[in-house]
């Protein structure tokens, strides 16, 4: 015989493990969307900083 109960709540963590790992690559692929998002900006600011420097201004 096996206690159904324990089965359920392993059941249930399992499906929280996974919600988990689920959640845990969304945010990490924001965090990366967020980087690369900022290394642009920063390329674009370096960018404006030497057109500046060209120009004389």
């Amino acid at each position: 015989m096996f206690d159904i109960k324990k089965v359920e709540a392993d059941a249930k963590a399992e499906i929280a493990e996974e919600k988990g790992r689920v959640a845990k690559t969304k945010i990490k692929a924001a965090l990366k969307r967020i980087a690369d998002a900022e290394a642009i900006v920063k390329n674009a600011r370096d960018e404006y900083e030497v057109l500046l420097r060209d120009i004389g201004a």
